[in-house]
């Protein structure tokens, strides 16, 4: 089964990517591609490519994984490592944002990244007072990578973008 945005092994795609069939937004469970320089937003709602897309928010929604970002291995510039921002429109209150690899795009082979020295998973769990926050991991090894968002307090908006270095 592949791992569509929304609840934890659920088939019904949730949010973005989309398309507009016959004026109707139609959501499509593709992963998103991520290569040395690029990026991708892995949870906002996206109307323009490439600009920072709308706060999404997914309170009711909790636990929800984000689309998977590909990364486009075997290119001249591999990519070797990834940065996440994660930006709350509001107070965000306790919440946790678990960031999973997977060599295998399906969500029994998505594992929390685990993080060395016996640091445990990588997760982001607090926020500056701007309300954001950033993780950077290196060296990344995986074919693909996705966010979980396990819980969040308070009824805010969220968006989540991935780059790669």
């Amino acid at each position: 089964m592949p791992p569509y945005p929304g609840p934890i092994n659920d088939d019904t795609p949730l949010q973005f990517p989309f398309t507009t069939i016959k004026g109707a937004l139609v959501l499509t469970p593709a992963c998103q591609g991520l290569s040395r320089g690029g990026f991708t937003w892995l949870f906002g709602t996206v109307t323009v490519p490439q600009v920072p897309p709308a706060y999404e928010t997914l309170m009711a929604k909790v636990p929800i994984a984000s689309v998977p970002a590909a990364v486009q291995i075997g290119n001249a510039l591999p990519l070797e490592s990834i940065s996440i921002e994660l930006e709350f429109s509001g107070i965000p209150g306790a919440f946790e944002l678990d960031i999973q690899e997977a060599d295998t795009n399906a969500d029994a082979f998505f594992q929390q990244i685990q993080l060395p020295a016996g640091a445990g998973g990588a997760k982001i769990t607090v926020v500056s007072a701007a309300n954001t926050a950033r993780f950077d991991f290196n060296p990344l090894a995986a074919k693909f990578v996705r966010v979980v968002l396990q819980s969040l307090a308070n009824n805010v908006g969220i968006r989540v973008k991935i780059s790669g270095q």
